[in-house]
């Protein structure tokens, strides 16, 4: 049986969208993704780069609807504009959660601290779904915010001691103080969620 819902598309599409207040809407969007990417996926980033990653969906988003036209609006399932491109907004980020493909990384390493090796977490992150959990889970262990960037750090590649102090501007003994606190989290987050 043919689709028999009636779809606003194109020109019609763009009337609608002009005559909405542009500017609140925009700032309501770019609350939404940031708070979104901030606490639904847990990316820990500066308030700097989350805005400009707001501001790089909302533009990837009026893509989809008005230059490819891969999505248009279904009145009967959607009656408001607004809750229909918010709608495109969260099926966007989560679709770029899903598909994007990482690289498997470690997400703690061996840590040497003068002549004593600590042993961290050495499981590996292989997609968003599993950072998140984790992140979520050192968030119920009360981890600070350190901890949640050195943890933010590991998972996007950055492993290295030298090279995570580099990115964070913090100092060695802090580093390690940080990585000790979050070695003792994610030693209980690999006994839940992989019973080692």
């Amino acid at each position: 049986m043919a689709d028999s819902k009636i779809y606003v598309k194109g020109e019609e599409l763009f009337k609608v969208f002009n005559s909405l207040p542009w500017d609140d809407l925009y700032i309501r969007l770019e609350a939404y993704i940031f708070n979104t990417l901030r606490y639904k996926y847990g990316v820990v980033k500066s308030n700097e780069q989350l805005k400009s990653k707001a501001h790089e969906i909302i533009s990837e988003v009026m893509d989809l609807i008005f230059v490819t036209g891969t999505r248009n609006w279904c009145k009967e399932s959607c009656p408001e504009f607004n809750t229909f491109i918010f709608g495109v907004v969260q099926s966007h980020i989560y679709d770029s959660f899903k598909t994007k493909n990482r690289t498997n990384v470690n997400t703690l390493e061996t840590i040497e601290e003068g002549n004593k090796t600590q042993d961290s977490f050495q499981d590996t992150i292989s997609n968003d779904d599993l950072r998140v959990i984790v992140f979520n889970e050192l968030k119920n262990l009360n981890a600070d915010d350190d901890e949640l960037l050195v943890f933010d750090c590991m998972a996007d590649g950055i492993i290295k001691p030298d090279k995570i102090r580099k990115e964070l501007g913090i100092e060695a003994s802090l580093l390690n103080n940080i990585l000790r606190r979050l070695n003792r989290k994610t030693s209980k987050i690999k006994i839940k969620l992989f019973n080692k």
